[in-house]
């Protein structure tokens, strides 16, 4: 069931859910979900991560953490690179540097961007 419902497959989850007894409450928010899964695959990270943020009200972790990164890739990545990538690492990926779970990572993204660009 878990892996339908990751995958967002809600309606195969739904049918399955119906014929188990009792039935399992499935996630209201599956089409958000899904919807944020297509943000993702559409590269659209900022909408994925604002959608992510009213999915989970605020109570985000490590999904959170790579779906902000992923945004600085964007913004690093873009044919102009602007400040607004520089600013973005400072007010919203610094926090994550006093998190000593974050800081290997970070320090790895670090890495792999600079080998990336050279």
């Amino acid at each position: 069931m878990s892996c339908l419902l990751h995958n967002c497959f809600n309606e195969t989850a739904e049918t399955v859910s119906s014929n188990l007894q009792p039935p399992i409450d499935l996630c209201d928010n599956m089409d958000m979900r899904k919807q944020i899964m297509d943000l993702l695959l559409e590269k659209n990270s900022l909408e994925a991560i604002e959608l992510t943020e009213q999915l989970s009200l605020g109570l985000l972790g490590e999904e959170h953490f790579h779906l902000l990164c992923l945004r600085f890739l964007e913004l690093v990545c873009a044919p102009k690179c602007s400040p607004e990538a520089l600013e973005f690492a400072r007010t919203t990926l610094a926090p994550f540097g006093n998190v000593p779970k974050y800081v290997e990572k970070i320090q790895v993204k670090s890495e792999s961007l600079f080998l990336f660009s050279k």
